[in-house]
């Protein structure tokens, strides 16, 4: 059924791959790293994350050093202050994983944040480029495609100006 469709798609039906019309392809995802709102907006996020990330590190520190500290001196402790620090130390490594899980999805939302802006600013810019010089249809992902077709350049150069 999904090559019947492919088929009656781009065998003519819809009229996208025919002769005399003007086909295009981006693969603006596939080049993120000559996007300029991309460097700069990882260095925003770094730079925004890295108090936090600092902290975090300060607390796993914390965590490892306490551990280390109570195999050295389980010997020398009493039962009731070795399970008492036992305990605390699980309680230190539960909030230290808590505040890293939180870390974790708030670093993921911002990310796809960022993402989804790119992404619409990317689709403005190929519409743009496509009412202006006429294009039928511009695709962002194929399996193949002929050079000719591809304007990706034209995108990244559009979208690394309006910085």
């Amino acid at each position: 059924m999904y090559h019947i469709a492919c088929g009656l798609c781009f065998g003519g039906s819809c009229g996208f791959a025919g002769p005399g019309n003007k086909n295009g392809l981006c693969k603006y995802t596939a080049h993120h790293e000559r996007l300029g709102i991309c460097a700069s907006s990882q260095k925003q996020l770094e730079q925004s994350f890295a108090k936090r990330q600092k902290e975090l590190e300060a607390t796993a520190a914390k965590v490892r050093a306490e551990a280390t500290k109570l195999d050295k001196d389980a010997i020398t402790l009493s039962e009731s202050e070795k399970v008492r620090r036992q305990r605390d130390l699980a309680d230190m490594d539960r909030e230290f994983q808590r505040k890293r899980r939180e870390f974790d999805e708030d670093l993921a939302q911002r990310k796809s944040q960022l993402v989804g802006e790119l992404v619409e600013r990317a689709n403005k810019v190929i519409r743009q480029i496509a009412e202006k010089e006429n294009y039928d249809i511009i695709f962002q992902e194929a399996v193949y495609a002929n050079k000719r077709l591809d304007i990706t350049d034209k995108v990244i150069s559009a979208l690394n100006a309006q910085k």
